[in-house]
């Protein structure tokens, strides 16, 4: 009797830690930051998305709006330049890395050799706006 409450046991704690290895597997992460402006001068702003999708995918992407047509801005992640976008003629500008690339990604482009690992509470700066890393 005492066996096979042990085996019951056993099986009981086994199933645990699989489900939780299959929790953790699934499991994502996922930050943003908006991006804005220390002065209320410039009706600029954008937001840094990051995303950590599974073992193996990791999405970085910065959208922002109000910039200068043409003008060109480098993209901070704390005193690290991880890239350059070119604003539209809308004043629009996009930067957007993935593990992942696929056919017909034109938007997406691999992560740089040296991009750094994001933390909550890292700092993004692109031209003059600028903000903080949050978990969502």
């Amino acid at each position: 009797m005492r066996s096979q409450i042990s085996r019951i046991g056993l099986a009981a704690l086994m199933m645990a830690v699989f489900c939780v290895g299959v929790a953790s597997a699934g499991s994502t992460l996922k930050m943003r930051a908006r991006l804005r402006s220390e002065t209320a001068a410039f009706a600029v702003s954008g937001t840094a998305r990051y995303a950590e999708l599974g073992p193996q995918h990791k999405k970085f992407s910065v959208e922002v709006e109000g910039f200068v047509p043409g003008s060109e801005l480098e993209v901070f992640i704390n005193d690290a330049k991880v890239g350059v976008m070119k604003v539209d003629e809308l004043g629009v500008g996009d930067l957007n890395y993935d593990t992942r690339i696929h056919p017909g990604d034109e938007d997406w482009q691999q992560f740089p050799i040296g991009f750094p690992e994001l933390h909550t509470g890292d700092v993004v700066t692109v031209g003059r706006i600028t903000g903080t890393m949050q978990g969502r």
